[in-house]
């Protein structure tokens, strides 16, 4: 069961862009393992899959909620210090949008550069971790462009790939991004999909 408060994590940042984590955890159903069609090439934009369903499809209206989510979750308490990480639900706006706004209202325009989105997979099973070869994820906000440096650095062939299907329709990375988009302004993407992890693949 997931608590209402969201779970606050703060750690150093070694040089270069100053990095956000965001973890997203399961809130609401069960994990799903399904073939999807295609996978996402290096200069492609990612489409918003759940814009219109999980969330409003219209940049007012987007907005809007937004700041409607951040207002009813202002009585969550701050914890002191600087922000380095956060672990937030990734369930449709209507069920989880409150407990993740309480977590991404800590946030400042131009107080991190690089977001480090991860979450599991629930379109495909596989070991490991992936990372997408999109150009950028598309919201209705605008389009937030891949740290492509960071991504072609993390991708190994072994630990981390680029598995195919698995990021068109995944919720668990989408639903948190015009909250960031509206909270961070302006921020670089790494997604990171989980699959199939032991202690000492997540350690890596």
């Amino acid at each position: 069961m997931l608590s209402s408060r969201p779970s606050i994590v703060r750690r150093g940042v070694r040089g270069g862009l100053v990095t956000l984590l965001v973890v997203g955890v399961a809130s609401l159903g069960s994990l799903v393992a399904a073939a999807a069609p295609s996978a996402g090439s290096r200069g492609s934009v990612r489409p918003a899959a759940l814009a219109g369903s999980w969330y409003p499809e219209s940049r007012a209206l987007a907005t809007s909620e937004v700041h409607k989510l951040l207002r009813s979750s202002a009585r969550a308490p701050r914890p002191a210090g600087r922000i380095r990480a956060l672990v937030v639900p990734h369930a449709g706006w209507r069920y989880s949008g409150v407990a993740a706004a309480a977590a991404f209202r800590l946030l400042k325009p131009g107080s991190f550069d690089r977001v480090v989105l991860m979450g599991p997979s629930h379109h495909g099973s596989f070991s490991g971790f992936s990372i997408p070869r999109y150009r950028a994820y598309q919201t209705p906000l605008g389009e937030i462009p891949l740290c492509g440096d960071a991504v072609t650095s993390l991708i190994d062939g072994k630990l981390v790939r680029s598995h195919p299907g698995v990021h068109e329709g995944e919720h668990a990375v989408e639903i948190e991004l015009p909250i960031l988009q509206e909270t961070l302004r302006s921020f670089c993407l790494v997604p990171i999909l989980a699959g199939r992890t032991t202690t000492k693949t997540q350690q890596a």
